[in-house]
């Protein structure tokens, strides 16, 4: 980055201020001023970021003096330096060989520790290149106030970006000759053993300013110059050069535009689920999205639409993306004082677009020393601005931005080097959803001691009711309203005790009982108790899990011994053991496939996974995550195939990748949680049975459980159009042939894809048409989910005559709908009768009286942009 000619701008000061502007709302902000010392020149970076401790960690610039790395704490308001950078690495360099810069977006690990690198600054006519011997990544560990420094990578560059995979024991590194003029550079993308302290040479990227990040496979990305993506993944130790898209179609060639990067800085961050990468580019105004779970060598990515609507002349380098998914923005825009008027944007996952909040004004101007004590200003301190209505502003780029978990925004602002807190209510947080939901914070539902210490099960029935074992004494079943109220529903027959409970497709619930070496079956209406197998041979048996045809499966260790077996309960009640010669067998799940058979084991802390043969016995079983301490019980899965388990003694549960790396572990109030499962009202609530308290717990996710997605059943008469797994039913017309997808998960051209629940519409090259191979001459009711992307164009065929399905507020027809949410679910209805259709979305009506032919096929329609259905139900109507 080359350094701000303050010159200029001071000149802007001193001038007669232009005409003034309009401005209808301000964010007040606090401002804090970075040590002096550590920013002479009063720059800095994209260097903040929030530790788990809740400090703020940023880097400063000193050019041809040194780089410390000072911690700022929200609480106290007080900052420290903790690292420098001189002083670790045991060298006092002057001029261009010294480490002058933290340019690093920090990054943070697992662990907690804070990694971070130098960077050269700027040399002089009597310097050359080769002066600087090169940047150290350097990681600090806050607990105990260390600094671990790495030997210089590659000779004569800086580091742009360190990104750590601790699960595996690396980090990502970047490096930057920081070549004049570019586009000429020469930036190394390397893995960097944290053990050994080794690199290995990925790729000369040839990019600028590039920064790394991982996605949900924990591959890591780096850009390349001319508009590619590298993408390296360590399972397969492969590196690809992705292509990308936006909106469907190939990238612009505009160099300002992330699409095209010859020599311009691109800011990227990933969701906290890793499934989506956030972009801006700098001097563009827009905020781009990619989705890293796409298959292929291209990169679907989409425009969400303008930061600051209208602006012209923008500098957009500082964004992150929040602990909830909120992405913020700090851009700059020009402004008819002379000035980059600084806006604070952020945009919301299934919002319409980025939501400009509105330039930033300080609150406290005179928060540090602007003059000497001889009375002239300081150099470098001429950053503020005072408009002609007396509000004090930022008057240069910005290029950092850190959102807290506890919702605080921070910016980094120049000239002098200070962090700007933005007042939370002014810029409340923009995922308002999320925010209500406060995702993976852990609540209690009932209160202390209300169950015994039995306490176990637990399950949710399709209404959102949860069961529970053990409420008043061992041996009752308690049903627990979602609002945490809480009666006895039934009481099991000859001292029976239960322990896991599943419901099946019919809503009959199965529970272990570990007394009577029984699986009991109850239904619910009823509450007829009988048993549904035994087998006298079993220790327990433990917990129950269900595969999509409704075969059982259930853990049965043997506590004394520290061993444990597995058996299978087909739909008749036949018991068959599948495996033996175990460990402490407990938590046991089966994937949403039905392919896979979780098991772990408690004593062992081991997590199993077996392959799911055709009759229902287990292959040969594969270790998916050993764990280090404490014990296990229950789990379960969500719909994208996470497990979720219950870490006894740890006061955990942990969040695990179907590849088996730890996403997340959310404390549960309590050190013995004993289960889990799915409900509430969109299956997004987590219920936990925890043993210290004798409670229930409730926690939100991000993604529905598993159960809860079975349990939502069709209505008589009503029939499922698509399956949720693949295109069966489906397939291309094309004269008097059709080609049918049946079995397939994707369409021949790759145009309509299916995966967990959802059919998906993806970009491509013209239209494209997908029907059903059934026509449908009856009157009837169809019901489907859309969720469309910004801009995107699709539609749906009723037996040929087309409804637009689009993102209606953007691409029409329907623009007047209130109800219609922007990228998120919204449900048409079609109800037929005859040969005319009443459409709504949403309720709001579409098409009053739609004309059809007397018969023929559904379908849908592939034009602009991705669109995903799921839902698609039809039923019949009686005349």
């Amino acid at each position: 980055m080359t350094p701000i000619v303050f010159s200029a701008l001071v000149a802007l000061a001193t001038a007669a201020p232009p005409p003034t502007e309009k401005i209808d709302h301000w964010v007040p902000a606090t401002a804090h001023a970075i040590p002096k010392e550590t920013a002479p020149e009063g720059e800095g970076y994209f260097s903040i970021i929030e530790g788990h401790n809740g400090k703020l960690y940023i880097g400063t610039h000193a050019n041809g003096v040194n780089a410390w790395l000072v911690e700022f704490d929200p609480k106290t308001k007080q900052m420290k330096v903790v690292v420098d950078c001189h002083k670790v690495i045991g060298k006092d360099l002057k001029g261009f060989g010294s480490q002058a810069k933290i340019h690093t977006r920090n990054n943070v690990g697992a662990s907690g520790k804070i990694y971070f690198g130098t960077k050269q600054g700027y040399p002089d006519k009597s310097e050359t290149r080769e002066d600087y011997p090169g940047g150290y990544p350097m990681v600090y560990d806050p607990k105990t106030g260390e600094t671990k420094v790495y030997d210089i990578p590659v000779k004569h560059h800086g580091i742009n970006s360190i990104t750590p995979d601790e699960s595996r024991g690396v980090a990502y590194i970047s490096t930057c000759s920081d070549g004049r003029p570019g586009p000429g550079e020469s930036s190394i993308f390397l893995v960097l053993d944290l053990k050994t302290g080794k690199y290995r040479e990925l790729i000369d990227t040839k990019h600028i300013y590039g920064f790394i990040v991982l996605d949900h496979l924990g591959r890591a990305y780096h850009p390349l110059l001319g508009g590619e993506i590298a993408r390296y993944d360590p399972k397969t130790d492969k590196l690809d050069k992705l292509k990308q898209t936006i909106d469907g179609k190939e990238p612009k060639l505009d160099p300002n535009l992330v699409e095209q990067p010859r020599g311009h800085p691109i800011n990227w961050d990933t969701s906290p689920d890793g499934k989506t990468l956030y972009c801006v580019p700098m001097s563009s105004n827009h905020l781009y999205a990619y989705d890293l779970t796409a298959a292929g060598d291209t990169l679907p990515g989409r425009d969400l639409g303008p930061l600051v609507p209208g602006a012209k002349g923008t500098d957009c380098r500082a964004m992150c993306v929040g602990p909830k998914g909120d992405v913020w923005v700090s851009v700059t825009r020009s402004s008819a004082w002379g000035i980059n008027l600084h806006h604070a944007v952020s945009y919301a996952p299934g919002t319409g677009a980025p939501k400009d909040h509105g330039p930033v004004a300080i609150k406290n101007p005179d928060y540090t020393a602007f003059v000497g004590k001889d009375g002239k200003p300081l150099p470098y301190h001429a950053g503020t601005f005072k408009t002609p209505e007396g509000v004090t502003t930022s008057r240069y780029v910005t290029l950092g931005v850190c959102q807290t978990k506890a919702g605080g925004v921070y910016v980094l602002m120049l000239s002098p080097y200070t962090v700007l807190e933005l007042a939370p209510k002014a810029v409340p947080t923009a995922n308002t959803s999320e925010s209500k939901d406060e995702l993976f914070v852990a609540k209690p539902l009932t209160e202390k001691n209300s169950f015994t210490p039995g306490i176990e099960g637990p399950a949710c029935d399709a209404a959102g009711n949860l069961y529970v074992v053990n409420l008043k004494k061992n041996g009752d079943i308690a049903r627990v309203t979602p609002d945490g109220k809480t009666e006895v529903f039934v009481e099991l027959p000859n001292k029976s005790v239960g322990n896991g409970i599943v419901f099946d497709k019919n809503e009959f619930m199965f529970v272990a009982d570990y007394t009577g070496h029984n699986v009991l079956k109850i239904d619910p209406k009823t509450k007829k108790i009988e048993v549904f197998a035994h087998e006298p041979t079993m220790n327990q048996p433990n917990d129950l899990a269900i595969a999509p045809d409704g075969t059982l499966y259930a853990s049965d260790p043997n506590w004394g011994k520290s061993t444990g077996q597995l058996w299978k309960i087909s739909t008749n009640g036949k018991i068959t053991k599948v495996a033996s010669d175990m460990g402490t067998t407990n938590g046991i799940e089966v994937s949403p496939d039905g392919k896979l058979l979780y098991v772990n084991e408690s004593a062992q802390q081991n997590v199993w996974s077996f392959p799911i043969k055709t009759d229902g016995s287990l292959g040969e079983k594969t270790l998916l995550k050993k764990f280090d301490d404490h014990g296990f019980d229950g789990m379960r899965c969500d719909t994208a195939g996470n497990l979720y388990i219950t870490r006894y003694g740890a006061g955990t549960v942990v969040k695990l990748s179907p590849e088996g790396k730890i996403l997340k572990e959310i404390a549960v109030l309590g050190k013995q949680p004993s289960n889990i499962c799915f409900g509430g009202p969109d299956g997004r609530t987590a219920y936990v049975t925890e043993v210290e308290f004798n409670r229930v717990v409730q926690f939100r996710v991000d993604t529905p459980g598993l159960a809860w997605e079975r349990a939502q059943k069709l209505e008589p008469g009503t029939v499922e159009l698509f399956n949720g797994k693949d295109l069966t039913g489906w397939g291309y017309k094309s004269g008097d042939k059709f080609e049918s997808f049946d079995g397939k998960i994707e369409a021949s051209d790759k145009r309509y894809t299916a995966k967990d629940g959802v059919l998906t519409v993806n970009p491509g090259k013209g239209l494209q048409q997908l029907w059903t191979g059934a026509k449908f001459p009856k009157d009837f009711e169809l019901r489907l989910e859309f969720r469309a992307a910004v801009n995107a164009d699709s539609g749906l065929f009723v037996r040929g005559p087309q409804l637009q399905v689009r993102d209606y507020f953007v691409a029409g027809p329907y623009k007047e709908l209130k109800k219609y949410k922007p990228q998120d679910w919204n449900e048409i209805v079609v109800v037929v009768k005859g040969e005319v259709a009443y459409c709504t979305c949403n309720g709001e009506v579409l098409e009053a009286k739609f004309k059809l032919p007397a018969t023929g096929p559904i379908g849908l329609e592939a034009d602009r942009g991705q669109m995903e259905y799921r839902k698609i139900r039809l039923k019949e109507l009686a005349k």
